[in-house]
């Protein structure tokens, strides 16, 4: 069950973990909004685009590489909700 953090809990998450973040290859825009970063853990994309100035694209975890996705639900299983690492290490198989 996951629980609602402070904003302060939230930015002390990504400054703990700004480095695997970054080589989770989820762009700033997402991770910057805690909100936005659990609607793509929940459906694998971000229909918001990752870049506001350009016309919204969607960014999707398919363009994730296995290595990755496994680092994804690693971090996100150990620190955040344990209920979505299957789900990120599945990739989004019920999408699929």
């Amino acid at each position: 069950m996951s629980f609602r953090r402070t904003r302060n809990d939230w930015d002390a998450f990504l400054d703990d973990h700004a480095d695997t973040l970054l080589l989770c290859g989820i762009p700033d825009a997402i991770t910057r909004d805690e909100r936005r970063f659990f609607i793509f853990l929940d459906h694998g994309h971000d229909a918001g685009g990752f870049d506001p100035t350009h016309t919204p694209d969607i960014f999707n975890a398919s363009i994730l590489t296995d290595s990755q996705i496994a680092a994804l639900a690693q971090l996100v299983g150990d620190h955040l909700d344990e209920s979505y690492r299957k789900l990120i290490a599945s990739r989004w198989a019920s999408y699929s």
